[in-house]
């Protein structure tokens, strides 16, 4: 997993509550490592994946995530689809992490959010497979293809505004749920 990709991946999983996702995410990130290896490079790895992590969720909590400097989309909207391109890899990383909670957004969303959300999240994954995202284009009649790209990049800061929104409210939420349990285990 690039850099790039990592931070994406980062993002959609650190909007969730760290209480519904656990540190199964870490083997993603690291598959040849096991998660019980004490030896130190291991540990600093697992050290520096949970910084991040928990960086990255302070940011979202506070709504203050932006899309990471290195990964700011090319005015040619073409070229973001390039393996090569940073934004690229970005929403690889993104649409791979929310496939992973896919189940939690899916049973906390209400009718109503839904389609904010996915709209968000479709902009955010857009650039993460150029075949895919032709055929979308082509499917749903949205007009000249690189036009249509050229438009989604403009939205980015609004979709990633609406999923720090949305992963507020579901950390409010679940925190609200999981308050009166703690509590009566006392």
């Amino acid at each position: 997993m690039s850099q790039s990709q990592l931070e994406g991946f980062i993002f959609a999983i650190s909007c969730c509550p760290d209480s519904h996702i656990g540190n199964s995410w870490q083997h993603q990130v690291l598959p040849k490592v096991q998660l019980q290896d004490a030896s130190s490079v291991s540990c600093q790895l697992i050290g520096i994946l949970d910084d991040l992590f928990s960086h990255t969720q302070q940011q979202v909590l506070d709504l203050t995530y932006q899309l990471p400097i290195n990964c700011i989309p090319d005015a040619n909207a073409i070229s973001n689809f390039l393996p090569s391109s940073s934004f690229h890899q970005w929403s690889l990383g993104f649409m791979r992490g929310y496939l992973l909670t896919y189940e939690l957004w899916r049973s906390f969303l209400t009718a109503e959010d839904h389609q904010d959300f996915s709209t968000a999240v479709f902009i955010l994954g857009f650039f993460a497979d150029q075949t895919i995202a032709e055929e979308v284009c082509q499917e749903n009649n949205l007009g000249n293809f690189t036009k249509f790209c050229l438009l989604l990049l403009t939205k980015i800061p609004e979709a990633i505004d609406t999923v720090n929104r949305f992963s507020l409210d579901l950390h409010h939420a679940i925190t609200a749920i999981e308050a009166p349990s703690a509590s009566r285990n006392r």
